[in-house]
C-alpha cells in the first residue's frame, strides 16, 4: 500500500525486524526465559519460554496473539476495501465521463 518504488525491500526489512529485534532485545536486556517467560512467548522464539511458563500463561499468550492477529486482519481488510472502492470509483467516474462525451 506504500507509494515508494521499493515496496518489496521495505516489506522484507519490516518482516525481518519484527522477527529478529524482539529476541535480540530480550537477550541484550538479559531477560532470561527461566525468570520471566512471558516476553519470550511473544517473541519469534516462544519455545524458550514454553518450558518455564504455566499452562494458563501459555493459553493467555496464545489467545492474545490470536486476538492481535484477528484485529490486524480486520484492519488490513478495511484498508483493502477502501483502496478497492477508490479504484472502482475512479473507473466508474471515468466510464461515466466517457459516456457523457459519447452522447455529445
Amino acid at each position: 500500500m506504500m507509494k515508494t518504488p521499493k515496496r518489496a525491500l521495505w516489506a522484507t526489512g519490516t518482516i525481518g525486524a519484527v522477527l529478529s529485534l524482539p529476541s535480540i532485545l530480550l537477550l541484550v536486556l538479559g531477560i532470561d526465559p527461566y525468570d520471566n517467560p512471558i516476553p519470550w512467548l511473544f517473541s519469534s522464539f516462544p519455545w524458550a519460554g514454553i518450558e518455564y511458563a504455566a499452562t494458563s500463561t501459555m493459553a493467555w499468550a496464545f489467545l492474545s496473539e490470536c486476538l492481535i492477529g484477528g484485529l490486524l486482519t480486520v484492519q488490513l481488510t478495511r484498508q483493502l476495501h477502501k483502496a478497492g472502492e477508490s479504484a472502482t470509483q475512479a473507473l466508474l467516474a471515468g466510464h461515466s465521463s466517457s459516456r457523457q462525451l459519447d452522447e455529445t
